[in-house]
């Protein structure tokens, strides 16, 4: 459990870094609504990944079967709050829904540009290479 506290925290530090980045620049071109729907969005992105953690590791304590029914209903509710996000962020004028919508998805983007980082590195060491 202790890998997975680290983890959060490193992907906390990393999506918070992605989430300044975009935020200046919005805030540099002077798109106020659109760093409004982003802050909206990247801060319930990070509450979802919270929830989802928390379900991870409760989860894990649990028999097969009553494990199976808690993820699947914690992942109803995680849907359920993305749609109320969507909804809020639609119905806001003063926020830009597009924004609210890259805000959601900055974990994915931390995730996949490690996972990407992380497949470069290794295939940049010499006995890692594949011939085609």
């Amino acid at each position: 459990m202790e890998k997975l506290a680290q983890l959060k925290k490193q992907m906390t530090i990393k999506m918070a870094a992605l989430y300044i980045f975009v935020l200046a620049v919005l805030l540099i071109q002077g798109k106020f609504s659109g760093a409004y729907g982003l802050t909206f969005g990247t801060v319930m992105a990070v509450l979802n990944f919270y929830l989802l953690a928390g379900t991870l590791e409760k989860s894990m304590r649990m028999q097969p079967q009553r494990a199976r029914v808690f993820v699947t209903s914690h992942y109803l509710l995680r849907y359920g709050l993305f749609f109320l996000i969507l909804l809020t962020a639609m119905k806001r004028a003063d926020m830009d829904f597009l924004w609210a919508v890259v805000g959601l998805l900055i974990p994915k983007a931390v995730i996949y540009a490690g996972n990407f980082y992380d497949l470069l590195r290794h295939r940049s060491r010499p006995g890692n290479r594949r011939m085609v």
